[in-house]
């Protein structure tokens, strides 16, 4: 036996390669695990309607757009471009319009697609940002589907575009690289957070032009403590929050406006490194997190939410 990014490979008869032996021959291999994964998750993204239930990033087997959790899906991992993304995101409207950005440094193309069949079949961006090779980065989508923002990982802008990826054009305000997510339920509004400066910016007109709204927040501490990920929840506009990893103060919410969001921390959390949302715990309106942390010294916590936020 062994293991590769898919599951472990078996033969039975591994001694007809042993020119020694009278059957030599052609050893037979085959792929006889069930309900076992060698690879490592990259995303997850699970659409609120559709047929799609999960969208995944997975290395070296790419990612799936799963219906059923207990099969693998008919249709087999993504094709068109056959590759990992670095970067998914669905119009929170109609989840069945998906996008996805891959790293073409292997030669992947397209580099930017689009899925309106809840991400089992791809159609490539009609252009690409001026100067990516790479593309890859992060890209979000507003809820609409109005407009949507590439980060990609080697321009020296971050690029919106307002026709479906046909156009795209150099955002100002912020910087290269920058995370970018779409507010999950204000068309037009997006956040950037520049782990490297610890600065929040906002846009409010699809992606042209962001301001700069808070400074001197977490920064990135290292390769494998990388810290800070925003993340923008659907239930209300401005409903951000911030896991900055290893530090005294790990997770952070908007405690201000939906129109000026600030970022304060979260009482009580010393580690914060991912955070999840799923369904309002009984008599709650609000969704339940789940985070990858440390609160009040208990690591790995689950509950209902307390923290207050905007509307």
């Amino acid at each position: 036996m062994y293991t590769f990014g898919g599951g472990l490979w078996i033969t039975s008869d591994l001694t007809k390669a042993d020119p020694s032996v009278s059957s030599k021959g052609i050893v037979d291999w085959t792929l006889d695990d069930l309900g076992i994964e060698e690879t490592a998750i990259g995303g997850l993204w699970a659409p609120p309607s559709g047929k799609t239930i999960l969208l995944s990033a997975i290395g070296d087997v790419y990612g799936f757009a799963h219906q059923d959790l207990t099969v693998s899906p008919a249709q087999g991992n993504y094709t068109n471009p056959s590759a990992t993304p670095s970067s998914m995101d669905f119009e929170q409207n109609t989840p069945t319009t998906v996008v996805r950005v891959v790293n073409g440094q292997w030669g992947s193309k397209p580099l930017g697609t689009l899925s309106t069949d809840g991400g089992l079949t791809w159609t490539g961006f009609a252009s690409n940002p001026s100067g990516t090779a790479n593309g890859a980065g992060m890209i979000a989508l507003a809820p609409d589907g109005s407009s949507m923002v590439w980060a990609t990982e080697d321009t020296s802008s971050v690029w919106y575009s307002k026709d479906g990826g046909k156009t795209w054009n150099a955002s100002t305000g912020i910087a290269a690289q920058t995370q970018v997510v779409s507010d999950r339920v204000k068309a037009g509004v997006y956040y950037g957070y520049d782990s490297s400066k610890g600065t929040l910016t906002m846009s409010t007109d699809g992606g042209a032009t962001f301001i700069t709204i808070q400074t001197g927040l977490p920064t990135a501490l290292s390769y494998s403590n990388p810290g800070p990920i925003l993340a923008s929840l659907p239930d209300a506009q401005g409903d951000l929050w911030l896991t900055a990893g290893s530090t005294s103060n790990g997770l952070y919410s908007n405690t201000g406006s939906t129109s000026s969001p600030q970022l304060t921390t979260v009482s009580g959390v010393q580690n914060a490194f991912h955070l999840g949302f799923g369904k309002a715990a009984p008599g709650s309106s609000k969704p339940t997190l789940f985070l990858d942390g440390t609160i009040n010294g208990q690591w790995d916590c689950t509950g209902p939410r307390t923290a207050d936020r905007p509307g």
